[in-house]
């Protein structure tokens, strides 16, 4: 079995398979994969390229990854901001109906302040520890 395949420079270049690949193909699918466990993300990368474009690809896809890791990293601080941000509000309303019965004899506002940080250092902590759980396959 061959193939004929279009290269970069628009020149047709003819494929023949490995000699050794029906084995290899025999013993992958002989064996049972792993079961995914989710939430699980699979990415599976192929590469066709030499010389000066093999450097060209493996630039393009490390500047793609940094991208990625950047836009989550970008997400993850907000969502801990969101969140934040909504506890911080839910515990004023708390220690503002604590005051007024009587119970918190400190000021709501004072209270809600310093709860700040408290909510977030949860929060972070909580939103940090999700993936390790993950990678440990503990769901």
């Amino acid at each position: 079995m061959s193939a004929d395949v279009l290269t970069g420079d628009r020149e047709v270049a003819r494929l023949t398979p490995h000699p050794l690949r029906a084995g290899v193909l025999g013993e992958v699918h002989a064996r049972p994969y792993t079961p995914l466990v989710v939430p699980s993300r699979v990415v599976h990368f192929a590469f066709d390229t030499s010389g000066r474009s093999a450097l060209a690809d493996r630039a393009n896809l490390n500047a793609r990854t940094r991208r990625q890791l950047r836009l989550q990293t970008t997400v993850e601080g907000l969502s801990v901001a969101a969140i934040t941000y909504y506890m911080v509000s839910l515990f004023g309303y708390i220690a503002k109906a604590a005051h007024d019965s009587g119970r918190l004899h400190v000021e709501p506002s004072v209270a809600t302040a310093a709860f700040v940080p408290i909510a977030g250092f949860a929060v972070r902590w909580t939103v940090r520890s999700i993936p390790k759980k993950h990678i440990a396959g503990k769901t």
